[in-house]
């Protein structure tokens, strides 16, 4: 069940592999290693190189919290796929995070240079924006505050790891 939400967030992929964060530097999840608290998922294509990243969030919407799983390219530096994983928004205003297909569309090609932004409907004019869901502007929100929160953890060591020589599938 979780490797097809990585699928899902991470287009072109055929494998992954558990990457663990540790004082603040990646490293591969040896085998036997125990899951860490703070782990992301590397998925690989067919010839075994890098697709991105699956990243969680979770973040305060209207109702409750919500926890959702996007998909980050390093090199581009873009949100590549975006699926919500749990949330109890009010049926048919919040709950459109994951049901409004548009709404949706805003995280195939996200730029995360500078932060993301939520802005009203209609107004978008720049690649880091996300249109608002009308009348559900605070669940809309959290999902941008949640994007944010999550690559200002993970953005700098996934880069790291990306620029290292030795992780062979960054070439």
């Amino acid at each position: 069940m979780i490797q097809t939400l990585y699928l899902e967030v991470l287009p072109n992929t055929e494998s992954f592999r558990v990457i663990v964060l540790d004082d603040d530097a990646l490293h591969l999840q040896a085998e036997g290693e125990e899951d860490a608290e703070w782990m992301i998922y590397e998925g690989l294509n067919a010839e075994g190189i890098s697709t991105g990243f699956a990243i969680p969030g979770a973040e305060a919407g209207y109702q409750d919290i919500i926890s959702a799983l996007f998909g980050y390219d390093a090199v581009s530096q873009k949100i590549i796929g975006f699926k919500v994983l749990d949330s109890k928004e009010t049926p048919g205003l919040g709950d459109k995070i994951y049901k409004d297909d548009a709404f949706q569309l805003n995280f195939n090609d996200l730029s995360t240079d500078p932060d993301v932004l939520i802005v009203k409907k209609g107004e978008k004019n720049a690649d880091n924006q996300v249109e608002a869901i009308t009348g559900a502007t605070i669940s809309s929100n959290a999902i941008g505050r949640l994007i944010n929160a999550s690559l200002k953890k993970w953005k700098q060591p996934i880069a790291d790891y990306s620029n290292n020589p030795k992780n062979e599938s960054h070439d």
